[in-house]
């Protein structure tokens, strides 16, 4: 037998093969990933989901890879992200995670587009409003970039009453 991944003992390893293979061809047919691209993705959650002692991996530990692996320290963004990727909000599926690496690896233009609308876009809303824009802006900036964000701000909302709405067929437009 072929061994995935020399960490893992035998048990482990078949363990695996046997709980993904499907899924594995599955995401190699769906997916711009190749057969050991999608075996390597889906071994790192196999990874977590063993140190996890569950068959999901817990949000605790996609914070933590956001924080270290990905550089966003954001715990809002990291928040708008796993409830945009997970059923729940508690734990992530492998195809939640594969959705995920989908988007950040292989994904268009517009579908990363549509990732980023609909994480700034929960529940179920069509519309970007003031708020939510003012708030990316200002987090957007560090330090003393005050007239950065103002000059933004008087660009992005030249009236009061702007939003920002996107549908599947469209790009992003300014109404108001």
């Amino acid at each position: 037998m072929n061994r995935i991944d020399l960490t893992l003992d035998d048990m482990a390893n078949n363990k695996f093969l046997t709980m993904y293979s499907t899924l594995i061809k599955s995401f190699a047919a769906s997916t711009e990933f190749s057969t050991s691209e999608v075996v390597s993705l889906l071994i790192v959650f196999y990874k977590y989901a063993l140190n996890n002692r569950s068959r999901m991996m817990s949000t605790s530990q996609l914070y933590n890879l956001f924080l270290v692996s990905f550089g966003i320290f954001d715990v809002t963004i990291i928040d708008r992200i796993s409830m945009n990727i997970t059923q729940d909000g508690r734990s992530v599926s492998p195809e939640a995670w594969m959705r995920l690496f989908c988007v950040f690896f292989n994904g268009s233009l517009q579908e990363r587009m549509k990732f980023a609308f609909e994480v700034y876009t929960s529940g179920g809303a069509v519309v970007l409003n003031r708020e939510v824009v003012g708030v990316a802006i200002e987090q957007f900036f560090t330090g003393d970039d005050d007239d950065e964000v103002n000059e933004l701000r008087a660009h992005t909302f030249p009236c009061r009453t702007c939003a920002s709405s996107y549908s599947e067929n469209s790009t992003p437009t300014r109404t108001g």
